[in-house]
């Protein structure tokens, strides 16, 4: 620390006006960029809603932040939607891997 290439917290301009914004929610949340050859992707309770494009079918694997497989579900129809009441809260992330596209979504679980 006593290197003069070190940058401390006292020598850093305005460090102490730093704010974090946390946003605390119930449930789970997700975002999705929706594309003509991409899945729709909403969370509604605890269920993960998905429209797929066409009449594709797609893989879709749910993921931990540890990187286990936690769900993995083939769907086939529009408007499908899996149940995520057994997992755990935290963060996951959901690939949806069709024909034509595969897209990867973060999400968050927090039990209420």
């Amino acid at each position: 620390m006593n290197n003069e290439y070190t940058l401390t917290l006292e020598d850093m301009p305005g460090w102490d006006k730093y704010k974090i914004d946390e946003q605390h929610t119930t449930g789970i949340q997700g975002k999705s960029s929706v594309a003509s050859h991409m899945a729709s992707v909403s969370v509604i309770k605890k269920n993960l809603q998905i429209n797929l494009p066409g009449s594709e079918c797609a893989n879709v694997r749910i993921f931990d932040m540890k990187g286990h497989q936690v769900i993995n579900r083939t769907i086939r129809a529009n408007n499908e939607s899996i149940n995520m009441e057994a997992l755990a809260s935290g963060l996951y992330i959901v690939k949806i891997q069709g024909q034509n596209f595969t897209q990867s979504i973060k999400f968050h679980v927090k039990l209420k």
